[in-house]
């Protein structure tokens, strides 16, 4: 309300270009999210040990998102593929859990806890 207790205050309006949902969804199409099961790991430490470990052939982009989860966002879509279908994915006897990013991911209420292992 205005001053005088009518109609709207002047607020400052922000207009989104159309579009800018889907491209910001875009750019975490090739993303994953990564759990290390039973471990907690440094960040630096784990960074490297999965760029190493999967060996992308484009950059990876790895955050940490809290609660011991990961997000690794692949630029490729052939990396993307093969973290996806390779495996398992292990760091010193603990196994590497991936799954699908999804929109709206919440670290505190999320639970990662097993994966899909061929014997």
């Amino acid at each position: 309300m205005d001053s005088d207790g009518e109609g709207e205050l002047d607020c400052p309006k922000v207009k989104i270009p159309q579009g800018f949902n889907k491209r910001r969804s875009q750019r975490w199409r090739l993303a994953r999210v990564v759990r290390i099961l039973g471990h907690s790991f440094p960040f630096l430490f784990l960074q490297r040990r999965l760029q190493n470990m999967w060996a992308c052939t484009g950059p990876i982009t790895i955050a940490a998102m809290g609660q011991g989860f990961y997000s690794a966002r692949f630029t490729t879509e052939h990396d993307y593929e093969r973290v996806l279908t390779g495996g398992p994915w292990m760091i010193e006897d603990h196994y590497v859990l991936t799954r699908t990013w999804r929109r709206g991911f919440e670290s505190e209420e999320e639970e990662l806890t097993q994966t899909l292992v061929w014997a």
